[in-house]
């Protein structure tokens, strides 16, 4: 089943209108097409900085950028401690930290704290 079938079921499934979901799969000139389009009132996208580009194409939209997070990934004390230390390695170098959405801030429950501090320096 194409890429675009699966997005429909999917929100389908979560409950979403068939009809307010438009899944429409392509490259850079779909998405400049898209964009630029007038019927198209705002325009929501999360990538890199260089994405910031899309605002001079969108033109006067509405526009919610977001070109790198900053949201935490928390650790608690009942976590599955060997889990938690790996996907945190791995979500802050993964793609050599090019990624808006990897980890780049890591709050850790105080009764942890120094466990999980030094298992993170030993990777």
């Amino acid at each position: 089943m194409e890429d675009h079938h699966l997005h429909r079921r999917a929100a389908a499934e979560a409950g979403l209108p068939e009809e307010i979901v438009t899944v429409a799969v392509g490259g850079v000139e779909l998405g400049k097409a898209l964009v630029s389009a007038r019927d198209v009132r705002m325009v929501s996208f999360t990538g890199g900085f260089a994405a910031g580009a899309i605002t001079r194409t969108a033109g006067l939209k509405k526009l919610a950028m977001e070109l790198g997070g900053n949201a935490p990934v928390i650790i608690l004390a009942d976590c599955d401690f060997d889990n938690a230390v790996e996907r945190c390695v791995s979500g802050s170098f993964w793609a050599a930290g090019q990624n808006c959405i990897g980890a780049q801030r890591i709050l850790v429950q105080s009764s942890i704290y120094e466990r999980f501090r030094d298992a993170l320096g030993h990777h």
